[in-house]
């Protein structure tokens, strides 16, 4: 209202309504403009600590060509843009409400998480963070706001990736399936393959190697290992410098269950074919890998700790 009332008495006698354009949303087939005299565009911009309004005005002259860009933010891209007459009004939109300078995973929405998971205690299971995985989404995309969507959706799987327990790895493939490589045209950006879609895909691929009731291989160049096959146990894998696998290894040694362990960098220097054949088959990105199995190698547990 302002910037019109400024306008009173100028050139520009033709405005158009005023438009809410929600960062972020592609969907812009009912962002209709009429004869442009005045396309004048809000874009929300939220940050991590607060949310930003930014208001940005585009006077157009007669002829529909941008003459004028109030407001700072983004204001020499916009200009850029405006000068070149083949630019299409959501070619400006989209300059005006991306958002590709997000960072993931910062220490505020890790500590979020970090809070809420733990509310649940000893009860969290897998469903639980695809719930929360999907509370989010009615309180992004339900609410119009597909970019909050992103950032937070996004933060939830740069919390997931380092997680190493049965819980949190059971979640984060369900998740990936259902809320990252399950919307293409949502994560639809260059700037969303290679820092969500890209790292979505190699997590997803890790997860997905022995799942559940798929049974190991038969490996005869790596001594014992296809007699533990036979008989099932904890297949545990481990390195060398590693504290948590010492622990790992003596609360193996200790728990009377019946378990096979392989040290991969000892393998890695004494046999490198069969180190990269496990590299291929198993989730060996963070070590150690515990595994639980049955008779004849069928898996029943992943990411299992023997330390619980």
């Amino acid at each position: 209202k302002e910037v019109v009332d400024g306008l009173e008495g100028s050139d520009v006698t033709h405005l158009v309504p005023l438009y809410d354009v929600t960062r972020g949303n592609r969907a812009l087939e009912h962002f209709q403009i009429p004869s442009l005299a005045l396309a004048r565009i809000v874009a929300r911009h939220i940050g991590h600590a607060a949310i930003q309004q930014v208001v940005v005005v585009i006077l157009m002259d007669i002829t529909h060509r941008p003459c004028m860009v109030l407001g700072e933010e983004k204001r020499e891209e916009v200009l850029q843009a405006c000068c070149d007459e083949s630019t299409h009004i959501e070619q400006i939109l989209d300059i005006l409400i991306s958002r590709e300078d997000y960072t993931y995973g910062g220490e505020s929405s890790n500590a979020l998480f970090d809070n809420l998971f733990a509310s649940y205690g000893e009860d969290l299971d897998a469903m639980d963070i695809l719930e929360t995985a999907g509370l989010l989404e009615q309180r992004t995309i339900g609410k119009g706001d597909t970019l909050m969507f992103k950032h937070l959706e996004g933060d939830l799987l740069y919390y997931l990736v380092p997680k190493r327990d049965e819980v949190h790895m059971a979640g984060a493939k369900s998740f990936i399936d259902e809320y990252i490589l399950g919307r293409p045209g949502i994560w639809n950006t260059a700037d969303d393959t290679l820092k969500v879609v890209g790292l979505a895909r190699m997590m997803g691929d890790l997860l997905s190697r022995t799942p559940v009731g798929s049974r190991i291989p038969k490996i005869s160049s790596i001594k014992g290992w296809n007699k533990f096959r036979r008989r099932g146990g904890y297949l545990l894998f481990h390195t060398t410098g590693c504290p948590v696998c010492a622990l790992e290894v003596e609360a193996a040694r200790i728990s009377g269950y019946r378990y096979f362990e392989v040290d991969m960098d000892a393998l890695s220097e004494s046999d490198p074919v069969s180190a990269r054949k496990l590299l291929d088959t198993f989730d060996l990105s963070g070590l150690p890998l515990i595994i639980e199995t049955g008779r004849r190698g069928v898996v029943k547990r992943k990411y299992v700790s023997l330390l619980e």
